[in-house]
């Protein structure tokens, strides 16, 4: 077996060297995500079912990440092949381009007296319940979050007459605290551990189920894990810092459908960070 530099030299030069119009399209482009080489046909096949805003955060989180610098830690297991899981990488140099990253804008939409609670600083959990199980539901489109806001607040039949949305201004270095540089080399290869990606809804990925159904890895749809959410209650508290995936219903401001992105236990920890900014962005009668 090639050490992992010459492998590297190899899959370069075949890259370079093939004829274009006989190379497989993985070998003859690059991943517009990493701007290097594809390593494998699946890397390929599965960047491709990306939509541009998940290959866009991804971009940011890749960016975040090459420009603080190698993640430490206390007790390194050099042993361990596992995801280490989140871990601080801020690098107090290089302030001024950390500056210049942009803020990634999260948008949850809830009646307006709990976005006014949010927004004055309680903490975040991942208490919702809904098609991607337990979790806090959130989308990267302020249209989106206040119909959807209206929606749920409508539904809820308590007594609720007014909506409210509330933006998370999340920098990026925070968001990379939460996602290490080795979980965008996971979703690269098509290995999903600490991040759920549905691209479309209709092909199977892989996911690690919890312990109450098996703890097994079995290979779903977004259609089946919706279904397997429902039939559990819509309480599921999945093995994962975050899901991204198509919305069931249909929004009228999202001619196109809309990703939803919902936040697990160890994910949700980064909206309560000190550096995050919570505003109203918007309310509304019913």
């Amino acid at each position: 077996m090639l050490p992992p530099a010459l492998l590297g030299a190899a899959v370069f030069l075949v890259v370079l060297l093939w004829p274009s119009e006989t190379a497989p399209r993985w070998m003859d482009e690059l991943n517009p995500i990493t701007g290097a080489p594809y390593g494998s046909p699946d890397e390929y096949e599965w960047t491709r079912r990306l939509s541009d805003p998940q290959q866009d955060y991804l971009r940011r989180l890749l960016r975040a990440r090459e420009t603080m610098g190698p993640a430490t830690t206390s007790h390194p297991d050099p042993g361990s092949a596992a995801d280490p899981g989140p871990v601080p990488i801020l690098d107090t140099n290089d302030d001024q381009r950390r500056s210049n990253l942009p803020n990634l804008e999260f948008y949850h939409g809830t009646d307006e007296s709990t976005a006014r609670s949010m927004a004055a600083g309680v903490p975040i959990t991942a208490s919702g319940h809904g098609e991607f199980g337990a979790g806090f539901y959130t989308f990267l489109n302020d249209a989106a979050a206040e119909e959807a806001a209206a929606i749920y607040t409508r539904n809820r039949d308590r007594g609720f007459h007014a909506w409210g949305v509330v933006d998370f201004s999340v920098p990026a270095k925070t968001v990379a605290q939460f996602f290490e540089v080795s979980t965008v080399a996971a979703l690269m290869q098509g290995r999903f551990s600490r991040i759920l990606v549905f691209s479309d809804r209709t092909t199977p990925v892989a996911v690690a189920h919890p312990p109450e159904l098996g703890g097994m890895e079995l290979h779903l749809s977004w259609a089946e894990f919706v279904e397997t959410n429902a039939r559990a209650g819509k309480n599921l508290a999945w093995p994962y810092d975050l899901v991204i995936g198509p919305l069931k219903g249909k929004l009228r401001s999202q001619k196109r459908g809309i990703d939803q992105w919902v936040f697990g236990s160890d994910g949700v920890v980064m909206f309560n960070s000190p550096a995050v900014k919570r505003k109203v962005s918007a309310s509304g009668a019913l």
